[in-house]
């Protein structure tokens, strides 16, 4: 196991400057220490082939970016590796995380088949790969040895993260805490107490009180899914497991397709991170 410094230092030794992507629980210990590093940039989005453009204009630039999010996002990058990277030969380091490792830790049954194909699905995007360095002495090889063929080859590397291979590393910066519009406020009920400073139970416990049965809510996958069942479970709610980033469009289809839920206006609440 190795610390977020050690490896974001040592990149950042060989021009690695902006980092982008979906979380993972996997990654936290990255997301925290480059948000609170000043001379670094992180730039969160809701969808991994966002997160591989981004890098690439980035990589357009002159400056070296990495892309890192789930495995399980690795189907939605493969449209901008595909037609943007490798025919315009934008090299970009890749972070995936091996979720649903073959004979590793137990993990959510969505993770299970992505967990399988992972590797091979690198390869046969002709994307180099090796495993994410294990200790603190082989992360300068590693990280070498991505470099030197993104310098050759002109295309991504990527570096497939196992679970518990970079210890917790806590965030320092306060949260950026922005209020909520006075009429969103009061579709929510919130208490005047609580429209600057929205926890997530107290949103989502907000959206439950505000609906109606005939309602549709569908949460996005992660700790939103979990927390919005830990508030009580509904029949009108869907809790998406996998698919991250896709909460809001599967949303608005159902709102399309069950116009008669709100008396002929479609409704389908969205509940996201």
């Amino acid at each position: 196991m190795i610390s977020a410094q050690s490896f974001v230092r040592a990149a950042q030794e060989r021009g690695f400057w902006l980092y982008t992507g979906v979380p993972c629980s996997y990654l936290t210990p990255f997301i925290n220490y480059v948000i609170d590093a000043a001379e670094l940039r992180y730039v969160g989005v809701t969808n991994e082939g966002d997160a591989v453009a981004l890098a690439a204009g980035c990589e357009l630039g002159g400056r070296r970016a990495l892309a890192m999010f789930q495995n399980s996002g690795l189907g939605n990058a493969v449209n901008p590796l595909t037609s943007l990277n490798y025919p315009c030969r934008l090299p970009v380091l890749l972070i995936p995380t091996l979720r649903g490792e073959p004979g590793g830790p137990h993990d959510a049954p969505q993770h299970q088949f992505m967990g399988q194909i992972t590797t091979r699905m690198l390869e046969l995007l002709e994307i180099g790969w090796e495993y994410f360095p294990a200790d603190e002495s082989s992360v300068a090889g590693a990280l070498d040895r991505a470099v030197e063929h993104m310098r050759k080859q002109g295309l991504p590397y990527a570096l497939v993260m196992k679970k518990h291979s970079v210890s917790e590393w806590p965030i320092r910066s306060p949260p950026i805490v922005k209020p909520l519009a006075e009429p969103v406020a009061r579709s929510l009920r919130l208490p005047p107490q609580l429209a600057a400073s929205h926890p997530r139970e107290i949103m989502l416990r907000s959206v439950q009180a505000s609906v109606r049965p005939s309602d549709i809510v569908v949460s996005t996958t992660g700790y939103t899914t979990r927390e919005l069942y830990a508030c009580g479970d509904r029949e009108n709610q869907f809790y998406m497991l996998g698919a991250m980033g896709c909460a809001s469009s599967l949303a608005l289809g159902l709102a399309m397709a069950q116009p008669a839920r709100t008396a002929g206006k479609p409704r389908a609440h969205f509940a996201g991170q």
